[in-house]
């Protein structure tokens, strides 16, 4: 609910969605009704409330993942592939996500994650970067 050059911060990831040429539906998990309005005022679909035990401010990541692909499967929707566009990175743009999206089907991938040097305690970051580069859980 952060503004960010004039709009809260869940519009930009949204927009940056919306922007991507991969991108074709834009989904939003969240326990927020606030954010549940936003979200649906920028045109995502929101089709639940996330529990609270995966929306702490130190819940993993992944869980929501995992709760959001529960419930796509519970539901029959099928998947091909998921991306993850947190609020929180604004100035990632569509072309940032193409990048990204672009290399995951060129390298046939089965994950593509965005890094950066950690500026807190790298334990709460969902992985780690060994010596080789290889990323785990």
């Amino acid at each position: 609910l952060k503004i960010f050059c004039g709009k809260p911060l869940i519009y930009w990831s949204i927009e940056a969605c919306k922007k991507s040429k991969y991108i074709s539906e834009i989904y939003v998990s969240t326990d927020s009704k606030k954010i549940q309005f936003y979200a649906k005022k920028f045109k995502a679909k929101v089709p639940f409330t996330r529990p609270k035990k995966y929306s702490k401010d130190n819940s993993p990541e992944i869980n929501a993942w995992f709760h959001m692909l529960r419930y796509f499967k519970d539901k029959k929707i099928d998947i091909q592939n998921f991306v993850s566009v947190p609020a929180t990175s604004p100035l990632r743009t569509a072309q940032d996500l193409d990048n990204m999206i672009s290399i995951f089907f060129k390298k046939k991938a089965n994950t593509v994650i965005g890094i950066t040097d950690s500026h807190r305690n790298p334990y709460f970051n969902m992985v780690k970067k060994n010596k080789k580069i290889i990323l785990k859980f």
